[in-house]
């Protein structure tokens, strides 16, 4: 009797983190940060433009738009191991004035997304930033807690000296 509650606990548990993943990914691959931020005023060597992303994407393409419109060439876009976090370089900003962000990404249920921000770069004020991939690498940890209930559900239904009292 005490294992088929343990069994239950266990399923509801699943089920729980099953719905609660079921809808982050109903929510596609949606921005969690960005380096420069929106609307950030953003000084220094300012060289690279990182999105990151509460769920993996399989793919990206983010082009960068100087204060009157031109595109600048920036390098092809990284994606980081956990897939959580996408790059690009280019040569330091040294006009000053609203930089337009635009990109697009493909997450992991093939759902394209498209979204555009803005930063300003001022040669005298504002902060420095700094790369996201130092900060966000690691697993996804969504899916390690289901893999982890799911082998407790399984390890409590087929556990070999698992007995059932009449």
């Amino acid at each position: 009797m005490r294992s088929m509650r343990f069994v239950r606990l266990w399923l509801l548990v699943c089920a729980a983190v099953l719905v609660i993943s079921t809808g982050s990914a109903q929510a596609h691959s949606e921005v969690f940060e960005r380096a420069p931020a929106l609307g950030q005023v953003v000084t220094g060597d300012v060289d690279h433009v990182d999105i990151s992303f509460f769920l993996p994407v399989t793919e990206s393409s983010i082009s960068l738009l100087d204060p009157d419109g031109n595109e600048i060439v920036v390098s092809a876009p990284e994606l980081a191991p956990n897939g959580q976090i996408t790059s690009v370089e280019f040569e330091p900003l040294n006009v000053e004035g609203r930089y337009t962000v635009n990109h697009a990404e493909t997450s992991i249920d093939g759902d394209v997304q498209e979204g555009t921000f803005s930063f300003i770069f001022n040669s005298t004020e504002g902060e420095e930033i700094t790369s996201l991939i130092a900060r966000n690498t690691g697993p996804n940890w969504v899916l390690l807690v289901f893999l982890t209930g799911v082998i407790m559900t399984l390890a409590g239904i087929f556990w070999p000296g698992r007995t059932t009292k009449a």
